[in-house]
């Protein structure tokens, strides 16, 4: 029970059953602790504060802004341009309908952490059947996640909601019966979020589509946009934030792309982050370069690039771009917290960390021997 008890404080998910080093545990707890602490935020008008309560309002007024607004944009996607992409057939449409049995409701449960599910099956059958749901279900905490190592405003942390079991019950259900269906409606060039497709794919076409990006001989123009929303609100909207262009390089093609990007930010209310958006050309004189950053008003990037989690270059690996790579597997089986534990417990940390990451880059890149 002691065990139980400190394991779910200490939000670790990679020891198994068996290891009772508890002094892991509680660096963990205490790392957690550390971790969610925010001695000092700046305020509307960029001052430090490092008062408790103070610190609480800005969080308070800022969310009470945020929530439950709406974007103030009406232009509609074309109807058109909809109609003519795919669309379900009669076999799917009927599956979308068909009432929702109690074997659904265990099946989505069953896929919840064993600690945090009950019975709750007639509880998640009722909503199903009148449509209703308790304001109590419905409520939240909110607990914010940093986006950046340190953190200065409030803007710069991640909501993440924490919803109890019912309604992820009643959601899970609902995904469910829709990942059956996206397929369908989802094209075959978005590879991510979609059963059977894999992200890897797109970074493998961006690889090689890069691979020309060091000849001076021919003109090429590739736009890295981080989209961001236009306006500080929750939506259910749901995009990577990683989006690359690949396009002429001149300024007819990047304005052709500039005006289908502002269509879609009045359509969709999202746009280009100006401080994290980039653009890259290869083989065009400096005048032509010029007009590009003019248009665009990015900056010009460097490689190599993040896409997805993985780095992109124009050239072929090396030992000193895959640095980074043994950087961050030595930091997660170095730590701290990892000399207190067993030797089974150091087993798993190991396997987990290296066979996770490791397999995510050799899946996109032929990594060097000297690394390997």
């Amino acid at each position: 029970m002691a065990e139980m008890h400190l394991q779910q404080k200490s939000k670790d998910t990679l020891v198994k059953l068996g290891d009772y080093n508890t002094k892991y545990f509680c660096s963990m707890i205490k790392h957690q602790r550390l971790k969610q602490d925010t001695t000092q935020l700046k305020d509307a008008t960029g001052n430090w504060q490092t008062d408790p309560d103070i610190i609480a309002s800005i969080f308070v007024d800022y969310y009470k802004k945020l929530l439950g607004r709406k974007s103030n944009h009406k232009i509609k996607a074309f109807t058109s341009i909809l109609r003519n992409g795919p669309v379900l057939d009669t076999t799917h449409q009927l599956k979308l309908l068909e009432p929702y049995t109690e074997k659904e409701v265990k099946h989505a449960i069953f896929l919840i952490d064993q600690k945090k599910r009950k019975d709750i099956t007639e509880a998640i059958l009722e909503f199903f059947r009148n449509g209703k749901l308790l304001k109590q279900i419905n409520s939240t905490n909110i607990a914010l996640i940093p986006k950046t190592t340190v953190p200065e405003n409030a803007s710069q942390y991640r909501p993440i909601a924490c919803c109890n079991v019912l309604y992820k019950g009643i959601s899970k259900m609902i995904y469910n019966r829709l990942k059956e269906a996206i397929s369908v409606i989802v094209a075959d060039k978005q590879s991510t979020f979609v059963r059977g497709r894999s992200m890897v794919h797109n970074v493998l076409i961006c690889h090689d589509l890069l691979r020309h990006y060091g000849r001076k001989t021919t003109p090429r123009c590739l736009i890295k946009i981080d989209l961001r929303k236009a306006y500080e609100m929750l939506s259910h909207l749901i995009f990577t934030d990683d989006l690359m262009i690949f396009c002429k390089a001149n300024s007819s093609s990047v304005k052709r792309v500039m005006e289908a990007l502002a269509n879609f930010s009045d359509v969709y209310g999202l746009v280009a982050n100006m401080e994290k958006s980039s653009i890259f050309m290869a083989g065009i004189d400096d005048q032509t370069r010029d007009q590009l950053l003019d248009i665009t008003q990015f900056t010009q990037g460097t490689f190599p690039i993040k896409y997805l989690g993985l780095p992109l270059s124009s050239k072929k690996w090396n030992k000193m771009e895959c640095q980074q790579l043994v950087d961050k597997i030595t930091s997660r089986i170095t730590t701290v917290y990892s000399k207190k534990l067993s030797c089974a417990g150091r087993l798993q940390i190991i396997v987990a960390v290296l066979f996770s990451i490791h397999n995510f880059w050799g899946s996109a890149f032929i990594l060097p021997q000297s690394i390997l």
